[in-house]
């Protein structure tokens, strides 16, 4: 089954309900258009030895099946937009995310990476702590960055999904591992009572 078979069967029902309660989320522009435009204009480097200005792109499916990576060889960033990131990360394709966890593990070891920074930001301080979804106010949230050494315990965190599919939260992320209908559940059900009483709380 593909990931927009998943998508379509399966999530459906639940983005709806998400953007009934939070609103309609921002939809980025079609990453192959990125990947192309990307790849026109800036040359492939050889392997760690990257100039000043040159960037790679890497196709990282799981999250999303148009997902892509960007590594800046002269700071050292590896941006990974909603695939690595301090918060909840949805392998709805277990196969596809260990193989991109172990493609950035890879590329990680023959590059200067000395930070991966994801979108955006869902953890607490407190560790295998997450915001509720749709807060609008994230007080005391640890920092974005995260260190290389995290996407080796991703990659590790994403072989198991197939063999025990469920919510597991580790100190910097939440693992979705082929999440199911009672998952999504728990998490609206969590988001709408964080809002309810932020409501109260403003009156």
């Amino acid at each position: 089954m593909s990931l927009a078979t998943v998508f379509t069967d399966t999530l459906q029902p639940w983005r709806t309900s998400v953007i009934q309660t939070f609103g309609e989320p921002y939809v980025p522009p079609d990453s192959s258009k990125i990947c192309r435009i990307a790849s026109a204009s800036f040359p492939r480097p050889s392997a760690g030895n990257a100039p000043p200005g040159v960037l790679e792109v890497l196709h990282s499916p799981g999250h999303h099946e148009a997902a892509v990576t960007f590594h800046d060889p002269w700071t050292g960033t590896l941006l990974t937009g909603d695939t690595v990131l301090p918060g909840r990360l949805f392998a709805f394709n277990a196969a596809a995310v260990l193989a991109t966890m172990e493609r950035l593990v890879s590329f990680a070891a023959t590059r200067p990476v000395t930070h991966v920074l994801g979108c955006h930001i869902e953890m607490t301080r407190r560790p295998g702590r997450d915001y509720p979804i749709g807060a609008d106010y994230q007080p005391r949230e640890r920092a974005l960055e995260l260190p290389p050494a995290h996407l080796t315990a991703i990659r590790d965190a994403a072989a198991a999904p197939v063999a025990a599919p469920g919510v597991r939260a580790h100190p910097d992320f939440v693992l979705y591992a082929q999440p199911g209908e009672r998952d999504f559940g728990r998490l609206l059900r969590r988001g709408r009572a964080h809002k309810f009483l932020r409501k109260l709380a403003a009156r």
